[in-house]
């Protein structure tokens, strides 16, 4: 693993652009502040796609990305049997710059999870590498082109720039050009991107005769020029303006290696994908669309291909031809992992694909579960092994040998932007085209027996916890509708409750339980008895 943070980002993007160029696929994964902003907003068997795609769309535009992993995994040339991957782990944090100050939420539970995984969030904080979205970057860059940057600061930003600092590094410079020689440098540090441009806007108003410099630390660093073949005002303050523009390059940061992964085209792969892709187009891109069908095309223009672990893990153990085998009996990310690792797998299906660590990622050989990088490695490591197991075991495949990299992509083709989606009313979304009917159970319509005894949420939770994954939804006090994940489960419950005291409990019918109907009903029952009242008094006063 290489770990990146704001002080190597600039140095290593060179080599995180190339390896992306280069690989056969990507795999990446994300770790975040939170999950859920209410409850209401947590996933219930209740929800369709896009009820579920507008919960996570007010998650994603409340919560940060505080890691972000990606491995390029790279085919040898030497061995095309042979897949080198190259794991980066990344250190996000959003920097407040000019009118761009992001507000966040946190979830204790999620930070509590990332404490038990040894998350370091002095990294996070202090060293997180900076990113804009599009929209971001190109409101900077027109304060910045318009000449009025700088005075945006005091009308749009909710904390004001400490003043001392800058004030500070003025007459530091000052004192030091009395006495500074030609060449002499002076290192200065204002404190973070903002107050590093302010600063070179204050030295291109108030001193000539100097160059700057930035670096990625948040310094500038001014060298004395010889007073004979020094650069006039005009051209020293051009310079800076340059230096100017290298600060705001630095802000869109992470954004640059999204953009790498757009124009490269390359597969992306992830585990249980979704909210990683949302975060993703959210914090990098642009806001997110208003409805699910909107996302969907513009994830297929970004992407040429989106692949889920998840799903896949569901779908293959459905392959008659896999079936049989008896390691794949878990989807959980580290256990798939361990059980494609084993002599089990090696031998079910023969050579299957060398998937070496860059030397660089020596850290990686440990297991670091839910650290993003690591998580990335993973992510691509079952995405191989299991196309081989499709590949190895497809009617097609006629002789042994390595399985071609093509083969791999053609037997996965099926699987293609398919999504998975837990607890819902379908257990996956089609980001490429129309999603899939329901195959959940048929709701259950519950009420009570006794008019005195309302209906509570948690209460019928505890009566209906016996029967797996349930999620209950109160219609009013004598009404509920409660969701069961599988079908067995479902007859169960309706055998259960068959006699039960204070419930009665039956399949849900959408025009006799629907709401609406209710209440036409009871207003053409109500005009047909006010109707027959006005004709009775009219009668009785004809």
């Amino acid at each position: 693993m290489v770990e990146v943070v704001q002080n190597n980002f600039e140095d290593l993007f060179p080599e995180i652009k190339s390896v992306i160029e280069k690989s056969a696929f990507v795999a990446f994964d994300t770790e975040f502040t939170g999950l859920h902003t209410t409850d209401a907003s947590q996933p219930s068997l209740f929800d369709d796609p896009e009820t579920r795609y507008k919960k996570l769309k007010k998650n994603a535009s409340q919560f940060l990305i505080s890691q972000f992993g990606l491995t390029a995994f790279v085919q040898s040339q030497e061995d095309p049997n042979k897949y080198v991957a190259h794991a980066f782990n990344f250190f996000l944090y959003p920097h407040s710059f000019g009118p761009i100050d992001c507000r966040f939420l946190s979830q204790a539970s999620s930070l509590e999870f990332l404490c038990q995984h040894n998350f370091d969030f002095n990294k996070f904080i202090y060293q997180g590498v900076p990113y804009l979205s599009s929209d971001q970057a190109a409101l900077l860059f027109k304060y910045h082109e318009n000449g009025d940057l700088d005075t945006s600061f005091q009308s749009q930003r909710l904390r004001m720039i400490d003043e001392n600092v800058l004030d500070t590094c003025c007459v530091n410079l000052e004192e030091w050009l009395l006495s500074a020689k030609d060449g002499h440098e002076i290192v200065l540090k204002p404190g973070s991107c903002e107050d590093q441009y302010l600063l070179l806007e204050e030295i291109k108003r108030r001193f000539t005769g100097i160059r700057c410099h930035v670096s990625n630390q948040f310094k500038v660093i001014v060298t004395k020029l010889p007073t004979v073949n020094g650069c006039n005002a005009t051209s020293c303050k051009n310079l800076i303006t340059q230096e100017q523009e290298k600060v705001l390059k630095a802000m869109i940061g992470f954004s640059r290696v999204f953009q790498v992964l757009v124009s490269c085209k390359r597969p992306l792969v992830g585990h249980n994908i979704l909210t990683d892709l949302m975060l993703t187009y959210e914090k990098f891109y642009k806001p997110l669309p208003e409805n699910f069908k909107d996302f969907k095309l513009e994830i297929s223009k970004l992407f040429s291909g989106v692949y889920d672990t998840k799903l896949l893990a569901f779908e293959i153990r459905r392959n008659p031809a896999i079936a049989q085998c008896n390691f794949l009996d878990d989807t959980n990310l580290e256990k798939l992992h361990a059980a494609l690792s084993s002599k089990d797998a090696q031998f079910f299906a023969l050579f299957a694909p060398s998937i070496p660590l860059d030397e660089k990622c020596y850290r990686y050989k440990e297991k670091l579960a839910h650290e993003a990088g690591y998580d990335s490695f993973l992510a691509g490591f079952v995405f191989l092994r299991m196309a081989h197991l499709l590949a190895s075991k497809s009617s097609s495949r006629s002789k042994g040998g390595p399985i071609p990299l093509s083969k791999f992509l053609r037997v996965l083709r099926p699987f293609e932007n398919l999504v998975h989606l837990s607890r819902a009313t379908v257990q996956h979304v089609n980001l490429g085209g129309p999603d899939p009917p329901s195959n959940r159970p048929q709701w259950l319509s519950v009420s009570s027996k006794v008019k005195t005894k309302p209906l509570v949420a948690r209460t019928l939770a505890r009566e209906f916890a016996g029967f797996g994954s349930v999620d209950v939804k109160i219609l009013d006090s004598q009404h509920a509708l409660v969701a069961v994940a599988q079908h067995r489960k479902a007859k169960d419950v309706l055998r259960s409750f068959r006699r039960h005291k204070f419930l009665s409990v039956r399949p849900y019918k959408s025009l006799l339980d629907s709401s609406e109907l209710k209440i036409a009903c009871w207003c053409c029952g109500t005009a047909i008895i006010l109707t027959g009242v006005a004709i009775f008094l009219w009668k009785s006063w004809k």
